[in-house]
Formats: structure tokens, C-alpha cells, sequence
């Protein structure tokens, strides 16, 4: 076993799975097969039974950044890993999903097309909150890494939003291409596309902080009008003439803006006042349904579902025995 795993097994509080994953090692060659476990505890050991995880070279960790392991998972419902006290840093882009962060005694909602960056040092949980979960995964270290940590961490919150075609994926991208022996040339490539992915991650975070105060006017109007005519149907097309505004722009704005998309932004509206319904009414899902403007009582379902991992009856049921409990 690499003197890595052990780290990671010393560290890891506990990790419960439900998944199929494929993993990426650096310096190896082939895809390890999917395989499923049953949502059980499992050990690291079963977690990384064939995994291969290379012991960087005295160079690399004297002088260069470099990784301890490179993975691209998917991963069902349930999932949650907890661990602390180990001696790397964790880079987790999430392409599509919602996970709860729990780190430096704080909870944090984090969901598609999102960075975070920890000290793996300090205790952490993630918890999957959503069906599915598809995000890549390093774990990676160097001696003065911790001085980008610190420029990522400077307002406080360990994240940042971005989009697909951000500079900061592509790089993390070019990663998966360099997975041949630790050759120095190898390394180096490495730590070069680690500075670059650790750059980009801190300048797009330092941009989105700096622009958080301002909403262009065209982007406020479009959040009222889904915020709270939630049970009209909208498209792009009808919210680009009723705001006059290019409708390709319009859906590209929004994104910069509120980092998700218009139906997102009104999908989580909707769920949101579905929640609510469901607490302090007794109206049927249908009649729930309907109030919220989605017509389709079954894809209904499937969207509280998708939203809380809980259908519309589990939810009411749920959070009226935890009432009762209190």
C-alpha cells in the first residue's frame, strides 16, 4: 500500500456509498473498471483495492506541486465521506449534483459547475444531497501550497462557481492526459497545469466576489419575474421579448450572474414553495402540482425527488415525525 493510502486511512472518520466510479490514477495507463458496492460502510481499503497511487519522486516533493490522486467518479445516493487530520489538499470540481459541505464549523449548500478547495488537515464532511453526483476529484500537495489555499480562502467561503467552459476545467481536463511513469518531464508538466488550475480557480473566484455587488438591471428583472410569477410558463423566448433583450445573451448573463440557469433558478423556486406547501397545507401533490405551475404531477415528483432525494409524501411525512419528535 502507498505511503498516501495509509495517510488516507488514518484519516478517513467514515465513508458511506452507494456508487459506481471509474478511477484515474497518475502513471497509470488504463481506466479501472466500474464496479458497484451497496450502500454499506466499506473501508479504504475496499474503496481503493484497485487503485494505483504512485509515490511522487523527492524532486516533486521538494520543489514542484503535484498529485496524489486524480479521479473522475460518479456517485448515487447515499454518499457521504467524512475525514480528517490528513496532510493533503482536496481540489473537488462538481460537474452536475448538490452536495452539503460541512468544514471549519460551517455548512455549505454547493451544487453544479463549482470548485472547492480544503485543507484536508482540518475536519471535513461531504454529504450527497441529490440522486446523482458527477464530479473529479485530486488530491494534491507541494511546498508552498498553501499559500494559494489562503488566496482561495481570503473571504472565507472554500468554493467558487464557474462555468463550463471556464479556463480552470480545461486545465483540470489537461490533467487526465499526463497519466504515464513519474518521469521529471511528466512532473513538471504537472505542476505546471496544477499552478494554472490553482491560478485560475483563485482569479475566477476574486472576479465572481468582485462582481456579487452588481446584477445588471435586465438580470434583477428576470429574477423577479421567476421568483414570484413561479406558476406562469416561461422560455427563453418569452422572457427575452418581454424584457427586450437577446435571448442567447440573456441566458448567458443569467448564468455569469446567478450561477445557474434560468430553469434551474425557477426549478428551485418552484421546489421551494412546494416544501412549503407541503408543511403547512394539506393539499394533495396534485393540487401542489398544479399550484406551482407544473401540470405533470409525475414529473413533479421526480423534480422534488431529484431536488430533496425525498418524493413530496416522504417529505411531509418526514418532517412531521421530526415536528412531533420536538
Amino acid at each position: 500500500m502507498s505511503t498516501f493510502a495509509k495517510r488516507w486511512n488514518r484519516s478517513v472518520l467514515s465513508l458511506h456509498s452507494s456508487y459506481t466510479d471509474a478511477f484515474y490514477q497518475p502513471n497509470l495507463n488504463t481506466r479501472i473498471s466500474s464496479r458497484k458496492i451497496s450502500s454499506q460502510n466499506i473501508s479504504l481499503e475496499d474503496f481503493l483495492k484497485e487503485s494505483y497511487i504512485p509515490s511522487p519522486s523527492t524532486h516533486a516533493i521538494e520543489s514542484l506541486y503535484y498529485l496524489e490522486i486524480l479521479a473522475k467518479t460518479t456517485r448515487n445516493f447515499p454518499f457521504t465521506i467524512e475525514m480528517k487530520d490528513l496532510d493533503s489538499f482536496l481540489l473537488l470540481y462538481t460537474k452536475k449534483g448538490r452536495y452539503r459541505l460541512t468544514y471549519d464549523n460551517k455548512q455549505y449548500v454547493i451544487g453544479d459547475n463549482s470548485f472547492i478547495f480544503l485543507d484536508c488537515s482540518n475536519y471535513l464532511k461531504l454529504d450527497l444531497l441529490e440522486q446523482n453526483w458527477d464530479f473529479e476529484i485530486l488530491f494534491l500537495n507541494g511546498q508552498q501550497i498553501n499559500y494559494y489555499y489562503q488566496l482561495f480562502l481570503e473571504n472565507g467561503i472554500p468554493y467558487c462557481n464557474c462555468i463550463p467552459s471556464d479556463d480552470s476545467i480545461t486545465t483540470l481536463h489537461k490533467l487526465f492526459s499526463y497519466e504515464e511513469n513519474n518521469s521529471i518531464t511528466v512532473e513538471l508538466i504537472r505542476s505546471s497545469l496544477l499552478t494554472s488550475l490553482l491560478t485560475n480557480i483563485i482569479l475566477t473566484k476574486h472576479v465572481d466576489c468582485n462582481q456579487s455587488s452588481y446584477v445588471p438591471n435586465h438580470i434583477k428583472q428576470m429574477m423577479t419575474i421567476l421568483q414570484t410569477r413561479y406558476t406562469e410558463k416561461h422560455t427563453l423566448d418569452s422572457l427575452s421579448e418581454e424584457l427586450n433583450y437577446n435571448k442567447y445573451k440573456l441566458a448567458k448573463d443569467f448564468k455569469r450572474y446567478v450561477h445557474k440557469s434560468p430553469i434551474d433558478y425557477l426549478i428551485d423556486r418552484r421546489m421551494e414553495v412546494a416544501k412549503q406547501l407541503l408543511l403547512t397545507t394539506n393539499k394533495t401533490v396534485n393540487e401542489i402540482a398544479e399550484s406551482i405551475g407544473i401540470a405533470n404531477t409525475p414529473h413533479f415528483i421526480h423534480l422534488f425527488k431529484n431536488h430533496t432525494t425525498l418524493t413530496p409524501l416522504q417529505y411531509r411525512e418526514k418532517k412531521s415525525h421530526y415536528e412531533d419528535l420536538i
